[in-house]
């Protein structure tokens, strides 16, 4: 199995490894007072940096073990309220995405399992989003398409909107790797053929705070299905690096577990 690069790498969030983030959701690790009420938190990269859900505890997604994604935990999300605002380590502190990502170059992958998508909007941020920036600058959504396959995308506006998008079944498990180079967008499903086109410019502001399972507006804000892993890159990865990331995920998320068997035994003679 291929590592998971960590050069460049600015968030890692990880509903599966009990060395990240996500792991803990059960019991509560720690709650403190945001805006007056109580928000939890979990540790991501680094000590000064967590996340946790905005409002109460309503807003929380289900931390799913008994049905998970290719035997890795997951969370839940309902489509209807949950979603996760990430928070400085005193609780009550957003982080703007320019903490995690570089407006000419980054790369996001995400481990997904979209459930359903109602959503059809024509602009591109008003659709439920696995991840954005609440500015609505940047962003990975879902778009119901009018098929059995719905709309997986990237968005990125820098005084127009770019966006690729690539099509991707729901009730199964999905892998997207996106992000911007410089020159251009970039948008690959499930470890295949990358899309990309050029890039009007540079992600134009990426100052307003971290959304995991939210659009930025529009009739379908919330993400109905699961969220299993994410990795952000504040560069464009490239070579060996991006393939690794692929191949990460991959491994992890969309290819099942090789099945234990049993030695061969010669048959006996009585």
């Amino acid at each position: 199995m291929a590592t998971l690069p960590t050069t460049n790498r600015t968030a890692h969030l990880d509903a599966s490894n009990s060395d990240d983030v996500w792991d803990n959701y059960g019991p509560p690790p720690s709650t403190s007072s945001t805006d007056g009420s109580n928000a939890e938190r979990w540790d991501l990269e680094g000590s000064t940096v967590n996340l946790g859900w905005s409002g109460n505890t309503a807003n929380a997604p289900t931390y799913r073990v008994t049905t998970p994604l290719m035997e890795n935990a997951c969370l839940d999300f309902n489509g209807t309220s949950e979603y996760y605002v990430a928070y400085q380590d005193d609780g009550a502190t957003t982080i703007p995405m320019s903490d995690w990502l570089d407006v000419d170059g980054w790369t996001i992958a995400i481990a997904f399992w979209t459930e359903a998508v109602t959503a059809d909007e024509a602009s591109p941020w008003d659709n439920p989003a696995l991840l954005i920036d609440v500015g609505g600058f940047i962003g990975i959504h879902v778009r119901d398409s009018g098929g059995s396959d719905k709309q997986v995308y990237l968005h990125n506006f820098d005084g127009n909107s770019d966006v690729l998008s690539v099509s991707a079944s729901t009730g199964a498990s999905h892998v997207v790797v996106a992000g911007i180079d410089g020159t251009n967008i970039f948008l690959t499903l499930d470890n295949g053929t990358p899309e990309s086109t050029v890039a009007s410019g540079n992600t134009q502001d990426i100052t307003a705070d971290i959304w995991v399972g939210r659009g930025y507006s529009g009739a379908g804000l919330y993400y109905d299905g699961r969220i299993g892993e994410v990795a952000i890159y504040d560069a464009a990865l490239t070579g060996t690096a991006l393939s690794d990331l692929n191949e990460y995920f991959a491994d992890k998320w969309l290819r099942a577990p090789a099945l234990a068997t049993a030695p061969y035994q010669p048959a006996q003679r009585n």
